[in-house]
Order: C-alpha cells, then structure tokens, then sequence
C-alpha cells in the first residue's frame, strides 16, 4: 500500500507537467492551448497532493527536490520527444509505462 503511494506521487507529478505542457502554443496535442490560469491551477492542485503523498515517507527537501526532478524531466521529454514522435499522443503513455516501470523496478531505491 505504502509503495502504490509513491507510484500515485509519481503519476501526480507527471500529470501536473503535462498541465503546464498543455499551455504552450508549439504544443501537439491539442489543437488550441489550454488557459494559463487553468493549467497552472491544476499544476499547483495535483504537485500539492504528490508532495503532502511524499511528505508521508520523505523529510520536506527531499520531497520537494524529488517533485522538480520529475517536473523537469517530463517538460524536457515533452519539449523534445513529442514533436518528432509519429505518433504524439502515444508519448505520454509510454513515459507514464517507464516512470511507473522505474519504479517498479527500483523499490525503495528509487523514490
């Protein structure tokens, strides 16, 4: 139960990235940009509920630098995969499978 909390802190973070993703004009998923004042509010609503999750397990610097990690890296992935990808919307799919797989495979190692 313990360790599904930390995969839910994982996806929430994802999830928050794609948000603010979501809002930029050379985005490829939507075809109009969602609204800054929509996006960061589910940003700051879903990176709240993953780091109170993290905070369950972590001191509140190491959950903190562990949700910019995940941020960062989603944003850079998004940023340079997703627009040479054939097929764009599989992208967030297959990231969310290895985030979830990494952590799968790391344990208590990972996050």
């Amino acid at each position: 139960m313990l360790f599904m909390i930390k995969v839910l802190a994982i996806q929430l973070a994802w999830f928050a990235s794609i948000a603010v993703y979501l809002t930029s004009q050379q985005q490829v998923y939507l075809k109009k940009p969602l609204t800054k004042a929509v996006a960061w509010s589910v940003f700051t609503g879903l990176s709240l509920v993953a780091f109170i999750m993290l905070l369950t397990f972590y001191h509140w610097l190491a959950a903190s630098l562990f949700l910019l990690m995940v941020w960062m890296l989603g944003w850079t992935v998004l940023a340079l995969w997703s627009p040479h990808a054939n097929n764009p919307k599989r992208v967030v799919s297959v990231i969310s499978i290895i985030m979830i797989s990494i952590t799968l495979l790391g344990g208590v190692y990972v996050v």
